[in-house]
């Protein structure tokens, strides 16, 4: 869900630069997804910023605009949701009890969380 931020959200929301793994060169969920999906000629733009040292506010601008304008967040999104769904099912075996219940709520507040 901090890959899905970092792309989608603005710096007042989640209390620190948007576009900050693109800065540091960390390669996500959503900019591999982008470089799947993309045209031939983003995703070489996109890897070109990934390779600049220090990557400029115009390139990280350009790589947020590719990754937002792909499906990336949407299937990092759908990815996340598969995994607490797999998360839940792996605590299901568990009679209830608080702590299963506990898990179950921090898997979905995973989710949901805001920032």
């Amino acid at each position: 869900m901090d890959d899905v931020f970092d792309v989608a959200s603005t710096q007042g929301r989640i209390g620190k630069p948007v576009g900050n793994d693109i800065r540091e060169g960390d390669i996500t969920l959503p900019m591999l997804r982008a470089m799947a999906v993309c045209p031939a000629s983003e995703c070489a733009e996109l890897r070109a910023v990934v390779g600049q040292t220090p990557v400029t506010d115009e390139g990280v601008a350009r790589a947020l605009d590719i990754i937002r304008g792909s499906d990336a967040i949407d299937y990092a999104l759908d990815k996340a949701a598969e995994f607490v769904a797999l998360a839940k099912e792996q605590v299901a075996h568990f009679e209830p009890c608080p702590a299963r219940e506990m898990l179950e709520l921090i898997a979905d507040y995973v989710v949901s969380r805001e920032k």
